[in-house]
């Protein structure tokens, strides 16, 4: 063999190993490349909680068909006073007649409200369900009735068309996931890991809002991160496309130009206050006394024109007030939160989170701040100025929303961090009348005046009229051991609740809570019983 001919083999010989590292790095690469993949999806699976058994609840039978409740007292259409010794008569998942005195066949069931209070059920108009159908069942167990997802994907759209199947599921409307301007290059990765919907460019508007009105939604949501041109595209489609719009303030848009482009809702009072806050200049690192002073009277003053709009446009707000105020502890401290709230009966995967996702216990906060503000005194003092006014600014403008005669729904966020399914409700109504609101308007915010609004936009459930104790509408109520004209807090004292016509007693709900809890604990990988 010459030499030529061995340079050549070894050459060959050389080319042949590296196309076989090649060809295995990439094996290798490609494998890892999938474990990452399968690795993230289960991570979100798990928190978003598709993984969690579900409550079996075969065996809740309920009191249906047709029945009268007796001699009790009822919430006038109104809101605002009890009805003594009323009979109301449940048919068909209707309200069927109500008055003192009604007769009755011989084999109707009968139920005693002697000296109870019978309220229409609940709405919660700020919810993120998750795909946890647990969580469902604690709206119900709280005398919640009606939920409105404001962050939805085909989940929850699956979950308010099959809820007629659920006797346990309360009725539930579908905003979209936020619209977000996003750069073309990162829409995929995304709209998989964050489920919200991407946009890059204005012409994009329409065909986001007619593939959302396609699929069912009931809303288009807006995120603060959408730019002018954006946000002005989605509203225009939306009102083409006689889709409701909801959610927040983009932060390059003017509250005036929300409230004239024709955006029907804004999703927290925090919105506006974000606004004024942007508009005044405030910053964390500069606050002090004098600024303080000065950003609440900037507040009181843009605060009364903004509701005088507000109120003159017809534009709904929701509240989420109790989920702000909590902020102050979560972030100074959230052991002490955490002892606060029904810890128990949330899914374990968010309570604990994820690598990928924060959970609500310490070291693994959603809420906490960056160490920075911890590292002195000065600095902590600064960080709790800071947060101490940004809730002082959402109670000024809730009180002046209240002024302003605005009607607003109660809504809570849960599930973030804190806002305990179903139970967040009472916290809510509960922080409104801390504010200076009455019980009666505390309580129409979560029955009368949601009601109304889904009649007026059209958006009622499928089987009816909700939000007031009237003939004709659906029959979601919640019967009470107090009354909540008395104490709002006596909204928890829940004797039963009815939800289309079927009525679940006490035991059978604490049935379903003792679940939901035996669950949970069963799937927890982090101690919590420092909280309980």
């Amino acid at each position: 063999m010459t030499n030529k001919d061995s340079s050549y083999n070894s050459s060959q010989f050389k080319n042949s190993k590296l196309r076989k590292w090649s060809f295995r790095s990439l094996i290798l690469m490609t494998l890892i490349a999938v474990i990452a993949v399968l690795w993230v999806e289960y991570q979100m699976r798990r928190v978003k909680g598709q993984l969690t058994e579900v409550v079996e609840t075969a065996d809740i039978q309920p009191i249906s068909g047709e029945f009268i409740l007796k001699n009790v007292h009822i919430l006038n259409p109104q809101g605002d006073a009890m009805l003594p010794a009323q009979d109301i008569l449940v048919s068909a998942g209707k309200i069927k007649q109500l008055g003192q005195h009604l007769t009755q066949s011989t084999n109707l069931t009968v139920v005693d409200g002697q000296g109870k209070f019978l309220i229409p059920g609940l709405m919660d108009g700020h919810v993120h369900l998750s795909e946890n159908v647990n969580n469902l069942l604690l709206y119900l167990v709280n005398g919640v009735t009606h939920v409105r997802d404001m962050g939805a994907t085909d989940y929850q759209l699956k979950v308010r068309d099959d809820r007629s199947d659920q006797a346990l599921w309360p009725d539930v409307f579908v905003a979209s996931e936020k619209v977000y301007t996003t750069p073309w290059w990162k829409t995929w990765f995304m709209n998989w890991t964050y489920s919200r919907i991407t946009m890059s460019d204005a012409s994009q508007g329409e065909a986001i809002v007619n593939d959302l009105k396609q699929r069912g939604f009931d809303a288009l949501k807006i995120s603060n991160g959408l730019e002018p041109a954006h946000y002005r595209s989605l509203v225009k489609a939306a009102h083409e496309a006689d889709l409701l719009v909801t959610g927040h303030i983009p932060e390059g848009v003017s509250i005036e130009e929300v409230l004239d482009l024709g955006q029907q809702e804004i999703a927290h009072v925090e919105e506006i206050t974000k606004v004024f806050e942007r508009e005044f200049a405030l910053y964390i690192n500069e606050i002090n006394d004098q600024t303080i002073a000065e950003y609440l009277e900037y507040v009181e003053k843009r605060g009364h024109e903004v509701a005088k709009t507000i109120k003159a446009k017809g534009v709904h707000v929701t509240s989420v007030i109790w989920l702000i105020e909590s902020l102050l502890e979560q972030k100074f401290e959230l052991e002490v939160f955490l002892k606060t709230v029904e810890l128990e009966y949330v899914d374990p995967a968010m309570v604990e989170g994820s690598p990928l996702v924060s959970g609500w216990l310490p070291g693994h906060h959603s809420y906490a701040s960056h160490p920075y503000w911890f590292e002195s005194e000065e600095n902590r003092n600064q960080l709790w100025l800071y947060w101490n006014t940004y809730v002082d600014a959402i109670h000024l403008m809730t009180q002046i929303l209240v002024e302003h005669e605005v009607e607003f729904t109660a809504g809570t966020d849960s599930v973030v961090s804190g806002g305990v399914p179903g139970f967040s409700i009472h916290d809510e109504l509960q922080s409104m009348v801390s504010l200076g609101m009455s019980t009666a308007q505390a309580l129409q915010t979560a029955t009368r005046i949601p009601g109304q609004w889904l009649d007026k936009v059209n958006k009622n459930p499928a089987n009816g009229q909700v939000g007031a104790i009237k003939p004709g509408f659906v029959a979601n109520l919640v019967l009470l051991e107090k009354n909540p004209l008395d104490d709002i807090k006596n909204t928890t004292t829940i004797n039963a609740v009815i939800m289309n016509g079927r009525l679940y007693n006490r035991s059978q709900l604490d049935t379903i809570l003792a679940r939901i809890k035996s669950i949970n604990a069963a799937n927890r990988t982090q101690d919590i019983s420092d909280y309980q």
